[in-house]
């Protein structure tokens, strides 16, 4: 045997015998909730998110311009919102920190927490939902 084996057999050996019931691990789709959009903007609000519905019928992102309307420095990574700041041009992190709102695409949202996922390739600059954006 090697030494390796034998202190993988002492400890083997030497496990504590204690007779321990598993975690309760919740499952989450157990209790569906009857709006996922709905979960979504309650759990959103908690977080102190901001939810922009969208209008009945016309410009989908009308909401968004109107948000961004009066702010100074916009840094957009979508095509469908004009920024003042280009994204390319930021080099450090540190150089987002005067904008007013960053505007960018999440991959996917998670209903049951309010969050969503923002990757790398969506955001460009990993320090662009660090500064005051909102």
């Amino acid at each position: 045997m090697s030494s390796r084996d034998d202190i993988l057999a002492s400890i083997r050996a030497n496990l504590p015998r204690v007779d321990r019931p598993l975690p309760h691990v919740p499952l989450f789709d157990d209790d569906k909730p009857a709006s996922l959009l709905s979960a979504f903007k309650d759990s959103l609000h908690r977080m102190g998110g901001v939810f922009l519905d969208p209008p009945a019928s016309g410009d989908i992102l009308a909401p968004v311009r109107a948000k961004i309307a009066g702010a100074k420095i916009v840094c957009s990574t979508v095509p469908e919102i004009a920024g003042n700041r280009d994204i390319a041009g930021v080099a450090a992190p540190q150089d987002l920190s005067d904008v007013d709102f960053a505007v960018v695409r999440a991959s996917f949202a998670v209903a049951e927490t309010g969050s969503v996922l923002l990757s790398d390739a969506d955001l460009c600059v990993n320090g662009s939902p660090t500064s005051r954006s909102t």
